[in-house]
C-alpha cells in the first residue's frame, strides 16, 4: 500500500507542476500581448 501512496504523491506533484507551469506561460503569452 505504502507504494500506491507513493505513485499518488508523485502523480499530485507532478499535475501541481504542471498546472502551475502553464498558469506562469499562459499569463506571460497574455503580457505579451500576441
Amino acid at each position: 500500500m505504502s507504494g500506491v501512496s507513493a505513485i499518488s504523491v508523485v502523480l499530485s506533484s507532478i499535475t501541481g507542476f504542471v498546472i502551475c507551469h502553464s498558469a506562469i506561460e499562459l499569463s506571460a503569452y497574455r503580457s505579451n500581448g500576441i
